[in-house]
């Protein structure tokens, strides 16, 4: 019994960690489009003379906190992985 508890908490901290990666992931990709869009638009700002500074920059705001975002998303998943090795090496560390 105490070894299907410990199985059970081990699966809960994989699940736990797939929707951690999944949200850096998603972070990390929402970061790339939105520093990828700030190239077409100094091309459409040289092209046609607008001035479009302000969606510049708010992409690149967009981008930077995104990096931030997924980094802490890094880090959380990092520290659930150490737990659920602590988890495991219970057993033969004593």
């Amino acid at each position: 019994m105490k070894r299907r508890k410990e199985k059970v908490d081990e699966i809960q901290i994989l699940f736990q960690r797939s929707k951690y990666l999944r949200s850096s992931i998603a972070a990390i990709t929402f970061s790339v489009i939105s520093s990828c869009l700030i190239i077409p638009l100094l091309v459409i700002m040289e092209f046609f003379f607008v001035d479009l500074r302000w969606v510049g920059n708010f992409l690149f705001v967009l981008s930077v906190i995104s990096i931030l975002v997924s980094a802490i998303y890094f880090f959380l998943d990092v520290m659930l992985s150490l737990k659920a090795l602590r988890l495991e090496a219970q057993e033969y560390i004593k």
